[in-house]
């Protein structure tokens, strides 16, 4: 995610500081809702593989 931030960032470099901050914020919202959403599909794969005690199936 690093790679993607900078290449994002680069257009604002030199703007106001409000116009970096909200550039700012507009990343981490996008990059915690990525991180968020790949929690679904790894507690849908870890529940399929192991029980509740955590058994592997």
């Amino acid at each position: 995610m690093l790679l993607p931030t900078i290449l994002v960032q680069i257009p604002v470099y030199g703007k106001s500081q409000d116009a970096i901050g909200w550039m700012g914020l507009a990343i981490a919202i996008v990059e915690c809702t990525i991180l968020l959403v790949s929690i679904l599909p790894t507690e849908r794969a870890l529940k399929q593989s192991f029980t509740d005690e955590g058994v592997r199936k």
